[in-house]
């Protein structure tokens, strides 16, 4: 079912299927709308209650206050999950920029979240574990090289700007997930594209196979976030895996919420 949540004076639109306990909360990536779980979303359905949701300024939702981190994100949410009567236990699933909400969401409120799902999901000690694989500036080096030694740097200092649709404040979000330590005992499943990103013509083909491999080892690491979390690489998948391989994330989903309600079996 789909409805507008007032969150006093600005609303955002949620969608609510399904029935049975822990409650689904599906996180999108930067800039996403609730749609973006269209192929997931009804599957889970099929045995648990599952809410998506537009973050605001994103889809139909009003806009918030600007910059946010993912604390002003994780506000947003427990305003709407309080104001639709959708109380915990929930089970986070989030992709991309999502991801790193649902940390944000389980450290800031620990006894209402009881597994998680990390969709490609980025580290928050990736930007400044990269520009250690980065090289030294040079002249002629490759711009896109540049820009992403610039932008890491801004991002662990904290002075980068608002980016994307969302005005998202990168620095500060990266800041408080780091924070947030591990899940304890929490099952927990990441789900890691199988497709390496793509570079740049010009990228430096050696640096490319570094980033490359730094990505996936920063996918392990979510991993050991809890002694029972487990690790599935999507093979035919690129970051969107919700949309490439969708029955992985609806199986990953599975086996949390399987685990929550059999935490003996």
């Amino acid at each position: 079912m789909e409805r507008f949540v007032d969150l006093g004076g600005r609303r955002l639109r949620m969608v609510c299927l399904g029935e049975g306990e822990p409650t689904v909360i599906l996180e999108a990536g930067m800039g996403q709308p609730l749609e973006t779980w269209r192929l997931v979303q009804p599957a889970v359905a099929e045995w648990a209650r599952v809410v998506s949701y537009d973050r605001a300024g994103v889809g139909q939702s009003d806009p918030g206050p600007t910059p946010r981190s993912c604390l002003d994100i994780v506000s947003d949410l427990r305003a709407l999950l309080e104001g639709a009567r959708i109380p915990p236990p929930y089970v986070l699933v989030g992709h991309s920029l999502g991801g790193l909400v649902v940390r944000a969401h389980a450290q800031r409120f620990p006894e209402d979240v009881v597994g998680m799902v990390l969709v490609d999901a980025p580290h928050p000690a990736y930007p400044a574990r990269a520009l250690e694989v980065l090289p030294p500036e040079a002249t002629g080096e490759c711009a896109e090289v540049t820009e992403s030694r610039r932008t890491f740097a801004r991002m662990v200092q904290g002075t980068d700007g608002p980016d994307g649709p969302e005005a998202v404040a990168w620095g500060a979000s990266l800041a408080q997930v780091l924070a947030a330590g591990p899940l304890g005992e929490k099952p927990l499943v990441v789900v890691s594209a199988g497709k390496s990103g793509d570079f740049a013509p010009d990228f430096p083909a050696d640096l490319a196979v570094e980033i490359t491999a730094l990505v996936r080892e920063c996918q392990r690491d979510l991993v050991r976030l809890s002694p029972k979390g487990k690790h599935l690489v999507a093979e035919a998948s690129g970051h969107f895996v919700q949309l490439d391989q969708p029955e992985l994330v609806v199986d990953a989903v599975r086996t949390v919420v399987e685990a929550v309600r059999n935490p003996n079996g």
